[in-house]
């Protein structure tokens, strides 16, 4: 996961949940800011916009890749952002 990660430009330093997701605690809205964009950017993913939320507290959205699962999340009262990233799981 965090291969595919630095393959899009995201090298921020993370760690595994006992889920088997990759969590990076992202440290301000500015860098969150520069997480989205390379996000947004990059041809090996794509937004799932139907399960994404904005509203006055909290902002989560949803990204696919091939492979796997992410969510960039950032809880605007809390002044507290993440990016989480999951092996898509068969179904």
């Amino acid at each position: 996961m965090k291969e595919f990660l630095k393959s899009i430009g995201i090298e921020n330093p993370g760690h595994y949940t006992d889920d088997e997701e990759y969590v990076i605690d992202i440290e301000d809205s500015n860098e969150y800011s520069r997480v989205f964009s390379k996000l947004d950017k990059s041809t090996k993913i794509h937004e799932g916009e139907d399960d994404s939320v904005f509203d006055l507290e909290k902002n989560i959205l949803y990204f696919e890749a091939e492979d796997y699962d992410i969510e960039l999340s950032a809880d605007l009262d809390e002044d507290k952002y993440s990016l989480k990233i999951s092996k898509k799981t068969e179904e």
